[in-house]
């Protein structure tokens, strides 16, 4: 009866550590949602003018940072 008592205990903890567990997995899941939502509002375009065409037809340096160049 005690190895009874023990083993339900023990169930009843590890119920509430995976309820637990899930709830944090569900509240990351929104989170990522979130901060995914703000990283598409936040990448910019690339907007190639007629200038950067003739200069570059190739879109070659398109990518490269003011720095790298």
């Amino acid at each position: 009866s005690a190895n009874l008592k023990e083993a339900e205990d023990r169930l009843k903890t590890v119920s509430e550590e995976r309820d637990s567990a899930v709830q944090k997995a569900d509240e990351q899941k929104v989170l990522i949602g979130e901060l995914e939502g703000k990283l598409e509002r936040l990448q910019v375009t690339g907007v190639v003018e007629d200038g950067e065409k003739e200069l570059d037809p190739q879109g070659v340096y398109a990518s490269s940072s003011r720095a790298a160049l």
